[in-house]
């Protein structure tokens, strides 16, 4: 028999992911030998256009693509989430809207993934990579074993008409939903957290949602461009994504919660139908007409491993199992698990022994496998809750904040890639995951209570909130510009907790008398710390009854209480907590503090006051952006979509130093507890 061509690397699979690992390998490791293979005849269009802050960086940066993309593919303007009424009539220029104002300061992409992948096997092999595609009959013939641990893994396919066989230290599986290597042997299970299905197509002859708003005489503050966002049409139980693609097309997807949405389209006329029944959606597609068409029910797959050093075989990409297309974080699986494999190839070609290869193996599925759960936690039964504005942005805004600050910083500094790093970490992502089940469930309830009452949608028209500055009770992240340095643990940490303070408060507005108070010290300070952790473990065991509840009102009057005593202006008792609205709180504070003058002065400043964040300050103010991720210089005036020149002013640029008048903790001292 004849032997098999050796490589150091076999990729089973030419799409995005193992195109991906193949530019990798080529820039730090470019002594390795590496083959892709795949059954079709190469590139095709796909979804998963949209990218997020750690697989954009990934593309631009960590694979050197900055002007690759800038050349072909469209930047893009942030998650704009689009708010309706019951009967899926309100146009986008009365429509609740929460986006960014202007373009992020960490650059993301919308891409043409056909484009795209095209472009990165023109790399490849111009790098000495071997790209095959129209393989077929793909079979693992033998590898590594007890007895044999250093055997090859030896593939074999049909190829021109051939049969061929190929060797490969380390064998990946980048087979997209066939996963064929990980299917084969059992290694993914249907993620029943997730019961999600979706369906798309392409579309030519959209309308720009940009000009559309532009032209009707919008008046709300923009400085970027809404058409590239990936606007989210929100709804009960589903969502409906805009996408621009640089051809000229527009992306259109449904996503749903098959328990919600329980008879979705199956076909490309019921697609069409269930779209012209939603205003905003009629608007864009007006005389459009679609040019392709797919679906998937049940696309949330979990793998049990994602890389094993032992038989040094890993599964990358939608191989690897999914989650879900609501955040975008496809391409950011794709970069962590690059990351980790081209470490272990390379530390393994390098002489590493089992020994040093393990915890670098068990880093890596630890760092995976906390990503994905926290994925899980992001979209697992919330979706019934994205009909109201009101619970859609406080939630956003602490998704947004759990992931850049426990993802995205430590990925930007490389610290995701550090064994002894990750082994500190975990403890924290686990903690956090386990903060994001009980947020989940509770806005869920509060979903539930709301639309009960039939005030699930009453801030669903005529509202506008920057998802970049905060919106109301919540303020944004302070700390982006920072990220990028080595990430302290203990810091993020406090970080966590004041967003988790925040966001609670938040949904205690919501679903009182939405008066926008929460944003006070004495509120903050009591609900702190301990206080949330204690409310965490109650809701655990007993859920959000009537108990729930009345310890919510008891800890909230004691906090208060104990922050003004602590601020030297102590009431007479601790305050009733009147579990319908904040405003009455304050007016029972203000009474605890007497008929003096002078105390009801300052029992009034100190409910005003706004609290001390470690988000406001002890930042590094040098921009880190161009060490880290230097910016990309769009021209777009070729466009097919008209889009002429951009505004890259930052938010920072148009605020300054002018975010809040929150002060600072050295002026404030130190938090509640």
């Amino acid at each position: 028999m004849t032997a098999p061509e050796a490589f150091d690397v076999v990729i089973a699979g030419g799409g995005l992911a193992g195109l991906c690992l193949t530019r990798l390998l080529a820039l730090e490791h470019p002594e390795l030998g590496v083959i892709t293979i795949d059954r079709g005849a190469g590139p095709a269009r796909k979804v998963g256009e949209s990218t997020v802050e750690i697989g954009a960086h990934f593309l631009s940066t960590r694979l050197q693509l900055a002007d690759l993309l800038r050349r072909t593919q469209l930047p893009k303007n942030g998650l704009r989430f689009w708010f309706d009424d019951e009967a899926r009539a309100t146009p986008f220029a009365e429509a609740s809207e929460d986006g960014p104002v202007t373009f992020s300061w960490w650059q993301s992409f919308q891409l043409d993934r056909e484009r795209l992948e095209t472009d990165l096997i023109e790399l490849g092999r111009s790098a000495g990579a071997r790209h095959l595609y129209g393989a077929s009959d793909l079979t693992l013939e033998s590898g590594p074993s007890s007895s044999t641990p250093d055997a090859p893994h030896v593939v074999t396919f049909d190829h021109d008409g051939a049969r061929r066989r190929v060797a490969g230290r380390w064998l990946v599986d980048a087979t997209g939903v066939a996963a064929a290597l990980g299917r084969r042997r059992g290694l993914l299970e249907a993620e029943a957290r997730v019961p999600h299905g979706g369906c798309w197509a392409r579309f030519r002859g959209a309308r720009c949602l940009h000009r559309l708003l532009r032209d009707g005489g919008d008046r709300r503050m923009l400085r970027a461009h809404r058409l590239l966002s990936t606007n989210h049409l929100m709804h009960e139980g589903y969502w409906i994504w805009l996408i621009p693609l640089p051809s000229g097309l527009l992306s259109v997807g449904l996503v749903y919660d098959e328990t919600v949405l329980r008879d979705p389209p199956a076909t490309l006329e019921a697609f069409r139908a269930f779209l012209a029944e939603h205003a905003m959606a009629a608007e864009v597609l007006d005389g459009a007409e679609p040019i392709d068409f797919g679906r998937l029910r049940g696309f949330a797959w979990k793998p049990e491993r994602w890389i094993d050093a032992d038989e040094r075989t890993a599964s990358i990409g939608l191989a690897a199992g999914f989650v879900d297309p609501f955040y975008s974080s496809g391409s950011d699986l794709i970069a962590i698990e690059c990351e980790a494999i081209s470490d272990l190839v390379a530390a393994d070609r390098c002489g590493a022994g089992p020994a040093d290869l393990a915890p670098r193996a068990i880093a890596a599925n630890a760092v995976l496998e906390a990503f994905y759960e926290q994925a899980v936690r992001w979209v697992g039964g919330v979706y019934r809750s994205f009909a109201s504005f009101e619970l859609s942005v406080p939630r956003y805004r602490r998704d947004l904040h759990v992931y850049w600050g426990i993802f995205v910083w430590p990925y930007l500094s490389g610290q995701l890639r550090d064994p002894a790093f990750v082994e500190r970490w975990i403890p924290l992502a686990h903690r956090t995951r386990a903060r994001s089940e009980f947020f989940g469930r509770l806005f869920a309830w509060a979903y539930d209570r709301l639309k009960a009452q039939g005030r699930h949608r009453r801030g669903n028209r005529g509202e506008y909130a920057f998802n970049q500055l905060g919106y109301r009770t919540f303020p944004a992240l302070r700390f982006e510009r920072s990220m990028g340095r080595p990430l302290e643990l203990d810091l993020m940490a406090e970080l966590q907790d004041e967003s988790d303070a925040l966001g609670f408060l938040a949904v205690l507005d919501v679903l009182w008398d939405g008066d926008r108070a929460p944003l006070r010290r004495p509120l903050y300070e009591a609900v702190h710390g301990e206080t949330l952790e204690a409310l965490i473990a109650l809701a655990a065991s007993d859920g959000f009854d009537e108990s729930f509840w009345r310890e919510v009102g008891a800890r909230i009057g004691r906090g208060v209480a104990e922050s003004y005593a602590r601020a030297g202006a102590p009431l007479d008792a601790d305050p009733t907590v009147d579990a319908t609205s904040f405003g009455a709180l304050r007016r029972t504070v203000l009474g605890l503090a007497g008929d003096d003058a002078d105390r009801r002065t300052a029992a009034t400043r100190h409910w005003n006051a706004l609290p001390a964040l470690r988000a406001m300050d002890d930042f590094d103010p040098v921009a880190l952006r161009d060490a880290v991720q230097p910016a990309v210089t769009w021209s777009l005036d070729a466009s097919p979509w008209g889009i002429g020149e951009l505004d890259w002013t930052t938010v920072y640029d148009v605020l300054a130093d002018r975010w809040a008048a929150l002060p600072v903790r050295a002026e404030a001292g130190p938090p509640g507890p």
